[in-house]
């Protein structure tokens, strides 16, 4: 999936729950918030596979885009 075509895809859900979620992810600085939008969005992702709304292209850009933009990786604290 093409720069584009993920940014049409994130636009056509900005005002669902799960372009809300990715909304805050991105913008916040705080850890905490940060990672309970990232389960919220994560969990969105993978039940919008399920119920057919996304395909694996899409289901993979959003996840790729999740673990691009993170602040925290596991094993960052050790």
């Amino acid at each position: 999936m093409n720069k584009s075509d993920f940014t049409n895809l994130y636009m056509a859900y900005r005002n669902h729950p799960l372009g809300h979620a990715l909304k805050i992810f991105s913008e916040t600085s705080d850890i905490d918030t940060q990672h309970r939008m990232y389960i919220s969005a994560k969990t969105m992702i993978h039940l919008l596979k399920y119920q057919g709304e996304f395909n694996s292209e899409q289901e993979s850009a959003f996840l790729d885009y999740l673990e691009k933009n993170v602040l925290v990786r596991a094993g960052a604290m050790h």
